[in-house]
């Protein structure tokens, strides 16, 4: 390091100053990355809780776009298919049936055509209506995951946006250390080149003096 260098503040104190504004930088950074984990960590957890009814909501479309037929025939018939051989159904079929034909059995009618029609009429009835509810369910299993979906979506949205705030927040900070960082050396610079002129001045003074006294000795 040459004499110049120290005059002018490139060294010693600059170099402090270099080092404290890389450590700070360094701060920064870390404090960022364990805020960016926490934040989608965070997210992740709370992903968690939405993913089954996000699921459970594409499944339900899925079974309403092939009772519909919008996913092929075989899709729609498959889908009939199960509905017609559901345990559930068919339970609250037989009851159905079973009370007309008790209630024509006690009036000695059991085989008549009035009853025929009359189990005809009511298991057409329970088929409808079990398949409309079943339909409406899907529906409603629909508007939960789109629901869960959105929620997700926006927590998501939120998410990077918290850390994309942060980034700018730190680049802000990291290049107005790299501005302070600046004016710092050159202020110790302007200082250094002041005291170089005096010193300079006080020599020419010191010499112009000597001179004279030398020339009237």
């Amino acid at each position: 390091m040459g004499f110049l260098d120290k005059v002018f503040g490139s060294a010693g104190g600059n170099d402090d100053l270099r080092y404290g504004n890389k450590k700070a930088n360094e701060f920064l950074d870390q404090g960022l990355g364990q805020y960016t984990n926490q934040l989608n960590s965070g997210l992740e957890d709370t992903a968690a809780y939405y993913d089954p009814y996000i699921t459970q909501g594409l499944d339900a479309s899925q079974l309403y776009g092939d009772a519909l037929g919008l996913n092929g025939l075989d899709e729609q018939q498959g889908f009939y298919s199960n509905f017609q051989n559901d345990p559930g159904f068919q339970e609250s079929l037989n009851q159905a049936l079973e009370a007309v034909q008790g209630s024509a059995s006690a009036r000695g009618g059991l085989f008549s055509g009035r009853t025929q029609k009359s189990l005809f009429d009511t298991a057409q009835s329970a088929q409808l209506g079990a398949y409309q509810n079943r339909l409406n369910r899907l529906q409603g299993l629909q508007g939960s995951g789109q629901q869960a979906s959105s929620q997700l979506g926006n927590l998501t949205y939120g998410t990077n946006q918290n850390i994309a705030d942060a980034k700018f927040g730190v680049n802000q900070q990291k290049a107005a250390g790299i501005k302070g960082l600046q004016n710092s050396i050159a202020s110790s610079r302007g200082s250094g080149f002041s005291k170089f002129l005096n010193a300079g001045g006080q020599l020419a003074e010191a010499y112009a003096t000597g001179g004279k006294s030398k020339r009237y000795s």
